[in-house]
């Protein structure tokens, strides 16, 4: 009793939706319903269309990259790189952090600086009288203007304990000789069992300045 009392119920609601009141309409609505398929085969080009005009639109970001690696700021392109800068004289010292008693050998480090700046953007920094596991540190800088920025970071660790260090500075590329602010962080942490007791202690050390450099 259910099917055809269905069955008549979608004959009514399709003569409403066409508007007619005889039994013959129905089939000839229902054939061009059937035919509605036929529609996203003729709006099918709408998605090529946007598609093309998408990959158009994104083709020109490998250019802005190219672009920006022709920038003059960009260290890649620099005349001046690679090059290595040896301190010629220290102007200004400053002990940060850690046991004063330290001061004399830091700013001795300080004194002995040297950077050497590839041109791929990357550079090397050591100093005397340092952790051979740990110096030289690698980093990055970055040309501004006429302000190159650089940091650098290395870690060590062997069975007694560990060490780190941080370097962070700028050198100014318009002064002549072009000078360097920068400061150096250095810790250690160091560990031992003794008694079936447990010992640790940790050192921290942070130092900079102002100094005047030159190639070589």
């Amino acid at each position: 009793m259910k099917w055809p009392f269905v069955g008549v119920t979608v004959g009514c609601l399709v003569l409403a939706a066409c508007g007619g009141t005889s039994r013959t309409p129905v089939a000839a609505t229902a054939r061009p319903t059937a035919a509605a398929p036929s529609t996203p085969s003729v709006s099918a080009p709408a998605p090529s269309s946007t598609a093309s005009a998408t990959e158009g639109s994104a083709a020109p970001s490998p250019e802005s990259s190219e672009t920006s690696t022709d920038d003059p700021s960009s260290p890649a392109v620099s005349d001046d790189f690679p090059a290595t800068y040896r301190v010629s004289q220290v102007t200004a010292f400053a002990h940060y952090q850690g046991n004063p008693a330290w001061a004399p050998a830091e700013r001795s480090r300080v004194a002995n600086a040297v950077w050497h700046f590839d041109r791929d953007g990357t550079f090397a920094f050591t100093t005397s009288n340092v952790r051979t596991d740990l110096f030289p540190l690698h980093g990055t800088y970055q040309v501004n203007g006429t302000t190159l920025s650089f940091s650098a970071h290395g870690a060590a660790a062997n069975a007694g304990g560990s060490a780190h260090a941080e370097l962070v500075g700028t050198m100014d590329l318009s002064a002549d000789p072009r000078t360097v602010q920068f400061k150096l962080i250095t810790g250690a942490g160091y560990g031992a069992v003794v008694d079936d007791q447990r010992f640790a202690s940790a050192t921290t050390a942070a130092y900079g300045g102002t100094v005047a450099v030159a190639t070589g």
